[in-house]
């Protein structure tokens, strides 16, 4: 019994989400396994009052395909058994985006929820809960008053357990202030996968050992129904509808409520200033693989001797560590901060358009493809295309209303202290690298496709755990999506192997001449010069083609690769010479991309094979890959005959469902043989 004679305060705060460019079947499983049943359930307790967060994309689907569920969710708000949070519309990591923009999403999701459900909300989820210093003064400024975070957060500060449930906290930047509420870690574990019971003993100690405690549970609809095993746990055992009763049946000690009406009511605990940071598991997922295992590592040894003490001051990375870690994030992340500037300008003109260019934008800023943990996220090809889609869309609005029909720039647009140059011409945009003289970025603006967004094969710490399990038939699901670690099929342990250098086109390579395709594959080549991470002097050249030009020694003999990069109508020419010793393979990468499809088909001539398989084609001056889902074609044009070697860029990551092979695109090596000179001309046209 609680000797202070108080009740313990408890808040069920549900986030449901679901990324841009997702596909409709995989949200319909969703609503049919999640979101609906869990609103279903909880019709059925009328005095249990809970927080729920819809993010725009998702809010906008159920609107469109279940207008009936919009229904029960007012009729909800309208009784004040739901608060309903705003937030980034589309998702984004909120301080990881221009301010203006953070605030234009935030105030675009309360507009909409506003229109809905007859009232403007006064609270927010915090994407990925990544929090930086600065984001009290955009929160003001969207009309924000308080978010939940990770206790984790306040720990890191020093804040205990025992203060942690005394309610919410007050932090402040340049004197703008915002109200905090420490979600639980424990009951993020807790529920639903454990047994009612002990979930019902963990809120009973709170509440006994505290004068007015109060409880947060904040985390993902998804987990009751989506995530592996929690549909038949949480539906067809029943797990939640018990959790429901023990809440409705424990009012003597136990009341739910808001965040709005806890704020309103309830003067905070103190004020705090928090470091940047997200949940715990995050500061794990955004090192790089090395520092990964060994975070890994020490926190096992610690954990076993103090837990709680592993957890608060193991801290490990932050969320922007994912741009050090994969250059493509990076990229795609400093082209949406460009176009964002582009959109700024344009915006000013007004109209329907710049409307329009807004809300591509915003999806662009979608945070799921932008890093890995362990969903697939970056790894999922179709995500990262619907982020590529929307952002060029908003970038070919942004410059016709500007009138920027061609240009050529060079500027440091990656941010990696080396220069970049960015071509549009004739409807194609082009970005080039001085890191291996390729190029980055073959955009379509018009139709939104970026055919060169192929993702390198990379260690990730998990790797070497699946190696370890090959052979272990106990690698089942663990209690938690945490602790999962499934493999899928044997071709996933096969695919376990890992570049040296990103996966850009028109990069080249010195090989031994005893190299083979598998050795390429297998990424065990024996390099004679590592001219695919080597810096050209990249230049813009009359009539605003791009010359790139790199050279060294090797074994005492001096040798020079220069490319002209010349741009045409529907594609590019790229003109090679090459001098230097004779006796190694010069051989010249391309990968591509049409739309992450793994069935596109490669021909020379009326030979075809798929894109995910391999080969040597002897003797060929010309190939093209075609897509007719996609409605796309590759030309390759070479000015002599030359050898091919082709084979799929397969990536090993995480899935809900547990580590999983996923195609991201085709490598093509062009082998010129001993002559010095090669003209590769390719062409991009509908199917």
């Amino acid at each position: 019994m609680n000797i202070y004679g108080n009740k313990l305060f408890f808040i069920l705060a549900i986030h449901n989400h679901q990324p841009v460019g997702n596909f409709d079947d995989v949200l319909e499983k969703a609503y049919q396994k999640a979101y609906l049943p869990f609103i279903e359930t909880l019709a059925d307790f009328p005095r249990i009052k809970v927080v729920l967060h819809y993010t725009g994309f998702l809010l906008q689907w159920i609107e469109k395909h279940h207008p009936e569920f919009i229904d029960i969710l007012s009729e909800m708000v309208l009784n004040k058994r739901a608060e309903m949070l705003s937030g980034g519309f589309y998702e984004p990591i909120v301080p990881l985006i221009s301010e203006r923009d953070a605030v234009g999403q935030i105030r675009m999701l309360s507009d909409h929820l506003r229109d809905l459900f007859g009232k403007r909300p006064k609270g927010m989820w915090l994407a990925e809960r990544v929090w930086e210093p600065s984001i009290p003064p955009l929160m003001n400024r969207a009309g924000m008053k308080y978010l939940p975070i990770d206790d984790y957060h306040l720990k890191r500060v020093g804040i205990n357990d025992d203060e942690i449930v005394n309610g919410y906290y007050i932090t402040e930047d340049r004197g703008r202030s915002v109200g905090l509420f420490p979600g639980s870690e424990t009951l993020r574990y807790y529920i639903p996968f454990k047994d009612v019971e002990v979930v019902r003993d963990y809120l009973r100690r709170i509440y006994e050992s505290h004068k007015e405690p109060l409880l947060t549970f904040a985390d993902d609809g998804e987990k009751f129904g989506i995530w592996p095993s929690t549909y038949k746990l949480s539906y067809g055992k029943g797990w939640l509808r018990d959790f429901f009763s023990l809440l409705d049946s424990s009012s003597d000690w136990l009341e739910t409520t808001t965040f709005e009406e806890y704020y309103r009511s309830k003067g905070p605990s103190g004020r705090v200033y928090l470091p940047t940071s997200s949940y715990r598991e995050m500061g794990q997922w955004s090192l790089p693989e090395r520092a990964a295992a060994e975070y890994e590592d020490v926190y096992d040894y610690l954990k076993d001797r103090n837990e709680e003490t592993a957890k608060t001051w193991i801290g490990g990375g932050i969320w922007r560590g994912f741009f050090s870690k994969y250059p493509e994030s990076n990229y795609l992340h400093k082209r949406m901060m460009s176009v964002s500037d582009k959109v700024l300008k344009a915006t000013r003109k007004g109209g329907r358009q710049a409307t329009l260019a807004v809300d591509h934008l915003y999806r662009a800023q979608c945070n799921d493809a932008y890093w890995h943990g362990i969903f697939g996220g970056l790894y999922l090809p179709h995500l990262r295309s619907a982020l590529w889609e929307n952002l060029l869309k908003a970038e070919n609005i942004a410059d016709r209303m500007l009138g920027r029909e061609e240009y050529a720039v060079s500027d440091d647009i990656d941010c990696d202290g080396n220069n970049e140059i960015i071509i549009l011409r004739s409807g194609r945009l082009y970005s080039l690298s001085s890191v291996g003289g390729g190029i980055i970025e073959c955009s379509m603006p018009s139709s939104g496709m970026n055919i060169m967004d192929v993702l390198s094969r990379r260690r990730e710490h998990y790797h070497r755990k699946l190696m370890d399990q090959e052979h272990d038939d106990d690698s089942k699901a663990t209690a938690t999506i945490h602790e999962r670690l499934e493999i899928k099929d044997k071709t996933v342990i096969e695919s376990l192997y890992f570049d040296d250098h990103r996966r850009l086109s028109f990069v080249e390579h010195l090989l031994s001449d005893r190299t083979k395709l598998d050795d390429l594959i297998r990424s065990e080549q024996d390099k004679v010069h590592d001219l695919a991470n080597s810096i050209y002097d990249l230049r813009i050249v009359p009539d605003q083609g791009v010359a790139a030009v790199t050279s060294g020694d090797v074994g005492g003999s001096k040798f020079t690769v220069r490319k002209e990069f010349n741009f045409r109508k529907q594609g590019l020419f790229v003109d090679y010479q090459f001098s230097g010793p004779d006796k190694y393979l010069f051989a010249i990468e391309v990968n591509l991309t049409l739309k992450g499809s793994p069935f596109s088909k490669l021909m020379t001539g009326k030979k075809g094979k798929f894109v995910k398989d391999r080969g040597e084609i002897i003797g060929v001056s010309d190939m093209h890959i075609v897509d007719n889902n996609a409605d796309i074609m590759v030309n390759f044009t070479f000015d002599r005959k030359i050898d091919i070697w082709h084979y799929p860029v397969d990536t090993v990551s995480l899935s809900e469902e547990g580590a999983e092979k996923v195609f991201q695109g085709v490598c093509i090596l062009i082998f010129p043989g001993n002559d010095t000179t090669l003209g590769v001309e390719l062409k991009v046209k509908r199917a």
